[in-house]
């Protein structure tokens, strides 16, 4: 996780990085989701400045979704760093 979130900050530069969890089910915890979310002043601006999980759930309630050719150079360039630091190549 702590390298996960270096990898967001060194890509994005945010002013904060959100690293959370959301368990949910309908009466108990079914499954998990692990949230590493760059949160800039751009962002947190668009939102009306909504924090942590307001913010969280006002953008998935608005389906805000990243451009999927965006997303595809983001991971090339995070695999990148994900070697660096665990020094591997796979």
């Amino acid at each position: 996780m702590r390298d996960t979130a270096r990898v967001v900050e060194t890509l994005c530069r945010p002013e904060q990085t959100y690293v959370c969890l959301w368990s949910h089910g309908r009466d108990g915890r079914k499954h998990l989701h692990i949230a590493v979310q760059p949160v800039t002043a751009e962002v947190r601006a668009r939102y009306g400045g909504l924090r942590s999980e307001q913010l969280q759930a006002r953008m998935l309630a608005d389906g805000d979704e990243p451009n999927p050719a965006d997303v595809e150079e983001f991971c090339v360039r995070a695999r990148e760093l994900f070697r660096a630091v665990s020094g591997s190549a796979g």
